[in-house]
């Protein structure tokens, strides 16, 4: 294709001064800082002070015991009801009627595992006491035991290590979209107001030039969160001594292609934005609004992290400039559909092919601008 040798000129120089630039050395040391702290911060958690729960038992309480950094206390109940009742006021963390186990949420495994071991020797000992010391009384103490009976009130759907996961990779993916972006609207501010732009386009089209550099800087922003993502799961896998949730490898697929959409999205409006000023204070002004559209996907799909499967987040998914957050978080915590997926990701492409489009006019119509800042209006005459 004619045009290809002169797009692939502009991205691989976006490339080098990308990487030569401050914008990305800075931008690269921040998101390397957030990364490590979000992914080191549930293990720090989890590993400072030891808990203590409280268990109602029906008929005589043991003593309180210790497991791992928890300690359990266990108080009498006459019945399982009167054992529910405490459990609902949330004066106890569970209720243990014989084979029995009532929580309010199934969540906490390490309360279920110390209870699981109790309920175990507790039953081996009435074997015990009950049997003889023959070989076969024995091998009918040591007999597994059926694990208890687990009732949820209040079942919920969400895995915590995946939503711990989808909040991090959506942190990364707020990162890299807002510096990325940024890097583009400063970009074409430089070239802009250094008058750069018009010896270049004396050689190549503005389509050209905006293509070129989009691609360039994309491909360093998706090589640099790539690098970022091993880093964050590394860190919360050593720090945090827990498995690797079994979301890993489907977040980071969606990881790869929400950032590809949104950058494609995102970028194209801040470029715009670079376009229309000729100094760093107008072209703040001008990507306010993009800044605000990619500000509040971030927050709703932090927010909607803990209900991926509520109406909200159904409905935001199909809305171009929430949907690469949403599709994220959605995809990480919980279990959209095929066809929800195929719909979001046709929309937020045909609203990028829109926004591509525009973003080459304004840019083609104010490039050559100077002076001051340039009316939208001005810049998509034709």
């Amino acid at each position: 294709m004619r045009l290809a040798p002169e797009i692939r000129l502009v991205a691989a120089n976006e490339i080098r001064q990308g990487v030569r630039g401050k914008v990305f050395r800075i931008g690269f040391a921040v998101m390397v800082l957030v990364v490590t702290v979000v992914g080191a911060l549930p293990g720090i958690l989890r590993s400072s002070g030891r808990k203590s729960a409280v268990v109602a038992v029906v008929g005589n309480a043991t003593p309180p015991i210790t497991a791992g950094s928890l300690r359990i206390t266990f108080r009498a109940v006459v019945d399982r009801r009167e054992g529910i009742m405490l459990l609902k006021a949330n004066q106890v963390k569970a209720v243990v009627a014989g084979d029995q186990l009532v929580v309010n949420r199934a969540s906490n495994t390490e309360l279920r595992g110390a209870l699981e071991q109790v309920h175990q020797s507790t039953v081996r000992n009435q074997r015990v006491a009950a049997a003889g010391l023959s070989a076969a009384q024995t091998q009918a103490v040591l007999a597994p035991v059926n694990p208890l009976l687990l009732t949820e009130l209040n079942p919920d759907r969400t895995d915590p290590k995946a939503v711990g996961l989808a909040s991090l990779a959506q942190i990364l993916l707020f990162f890299a979209l807002s510096t990325f972006g940024a890097a583009v609207l400063h970009g074409v501010l430089l070239e802009k107001s250094s008058r750069v732009v018009e010896v270049v386009l004396a050689t190549v089209s503005t389509r050209q030039l905006l293509a070129g550099k989009l691609l360039g800087i994309g491909a360093l922003g998706l090589l640099q969160t790539t690098t970022l993502a091993v880093i964050g799961g590394t860190v919360a896998k050593v720090v945090s001594g827990n498995q690797i949730p079994s979301t890993t490898g489907r977040t980071t697929i969606a990881f790869v292609f929400c950032f590809l959409l949104g950058y494609a999205f995102y970028s194209a409006l801040f470029a715009a934005a670079g376009s229309l000023s000729s100094r760093i204070e107008d072209a703040q002004a001008a990507a306010t609004p993009v800044t605000l559209l990619l500000t509040m996907g971030y927050v709703a799909a932090l927010i909607l992290a803990f209900s991926p499967d509520s109406t909200a987040a159904r409905v935001l998914m199909f809305v171009p400039p929430a949907a690469p957050s949403i599709a994220m978080v959605r995809i990480a915590s919980g279990h959209p559909h095929s066809w929800e997926l195929a719909i979001s990701a046709s929309l937020m492409i045909v609203a990028t092919l829109g926004v591509l489009r525009l973003a080459a006019r304004v840019y083609n119509g104010a490039a050559l601008r100077t002076g001051g800042r340039v009316k939208l209006r001005q810049a998509l005459r034709p």
